[in-house]
């Protein structure tokens, strides 16, 4: 396989801080909606929740080459600037990749390899990047130490992941793309960072995944806006007066009837 290499520019992180410093803290909701060939828009909704002035979280929506749409979404070990500035750097790659076309294991090997290069050993990233054709609706996706979710309109729900390590641990891992089936209406794909898995309430009691996915299942019939801001109550609800220790992400993709 060809070699991959940015050009470092000596400038980028000051340019980088500058980003990170001006963007809020937290992006209570966006919502995306890209057209399929059938008669639903795929729609890609998510919200960050920062635990200090920025998060070290990311999340980056593309329309790549052909009919592929991309989403990415990561958390960068650490808090605060630095864990920021690396994931502004991976936003950056992930976007520029993904509109040349190559598939989800492709790009994480390189977005590794640059990582592994120009970051400390101690600097790495979780990360999932799926992509759904929007033809066919066929996803594709490559998981970095990130599961993500799907769930069915009956309320089941399938964890989705590999056997990969995160981003920036070993400079010759080769991450695998795994192809699953065409996403169907009423099912919905959760990507979450593990600020919601990990919230601690006041007695150190773990949130937790199986509580996570009974609480996934049990919004799935909400729109995108209500199904995130269920998971964020339900989260505030069981922290309590604990204090918050972690950025939180959570984006959902799923297909919506188109709007006329």
């Amino acid at each position: 396989m060809a070699g991959f290499d940015v050009p470092l520019n000596p400038f980028l992180p000051g340019i980088l801080l500058m980003f990170t410093l001006e963007a809020p803290a937290t992006v209570p909701f966006r919502e995306h909606r890209i057209p399929t060939a059938g008669l639903f828009d795929l729609e890609i909704a998510g919200s960050e929740s920062a635990l200090g002035k920025v998060s070290g979280d990311l999340f980056e929506i593309v329309e790549s080459g052909g009919d592929q749409a991309c989403v990415a979404m990561g958390d960068a070990c650490g808090h605060g600037v630095a864990a920021a500035m690396l994931g502004v750097d991976i936003r950056r790659l992930v976007s520029m990749l993904s509109v040349e076309g190559r598939d989800p294991g492709r790009i994480l090997t390189d977005v590794n390899r640059h990582v592994t290069r120009r970051f400390p050993a101690c600097r790495f990233v979780t990360l999932t990047l799926l992509m759904v054709d929007r033809r066919t609706l066929e996803v594709r996706y490559a998981t970095a130490g990130q599961s993500f979710y799907r769930i069915s309109p009956e309320g089941r729900s399938e964890r989705c992941d590999s056997d990969n390590s995160p981003v920036g641990v070993f400079d010759d891992e080769q991450f695998e793309t795994v192809h699953a089936e065409p996403l169907q209406p009423g099912e919905t794909l959760v990507l979450v960072s593990d600020g919601f898995r990990e919230t601690l309430n006041s007695e150190r009691r773990m949130y937790g995944e199986e509580r996570l996915l009974d609480r996934l299942c049990e919004l799935r019939s909400c729109d995108s806006r209500d199904f995130i801001d269920g998971l964020y109550e339900d989260v505030a609800r069981f922290r309590g007066d604990a204090s918050e220790t972690d950025d939180r992400t959570v984006v959902t993709v799923r297909l919506a009837p188109r709007r006329v």
